[in-house]
């Protein structure tokens, strides 16, 4: 697997600065943390089974989960998260099953380094 590029770890904490207490904040973040496991879960499901004779739709399945996951990761402030989903956008259907376990892999850790940050900023 490729390192990790450090610029999808970034976090801005705008949201979560306008809210009223750390328990509201923390809340969210919880929230969050719970909606993005599932939907990687799903994923990684979705991962283990690529086949690359219907990579074009498995590729819509996997997109419609990481604009959700996009849309959750904006509202708590993962902005490197957001921008390695957005990248993926370009990315090519066909070779599906080659690139994107390790892209998975490279998002999911993205994810969780950015919960845990935000986490210990906020308790």
């Amino acid at each position: 697997m490729s390192s990790l590029d450090p610029r999808f770890l970034v976090v801005e904490h705008g949201v979560l600065e306008e809210l009223e207490d750390n328990d509201a904040a923390l809340e969210l973040v919880e929230m969050y943390d719970d909606e993005t496991k599932a939907v990687l879960q799903q994923l990684a499901a979705t991962t283990k089974s690529l086949d690359p004779s219907t990579a074009s739709q498995t590729w819509q399945s996997i997109w419609a989960s990481l604009h959700k996951l996009k849309g959750s990761s904006l509202s708590i402030g993962l902005a490197g998260v957001a921008e390695l989903i957005e990248s993926l956008r370009a990315s090519d259907a066909a070779t599906l099953h080659e690139w994107f376990p390790a892209t998975f892999d490279q998002l999911k850790t993205s994810v969780e380094m950015g919960v845990k940050e935000i986490k210990a900023k906020i308790s």
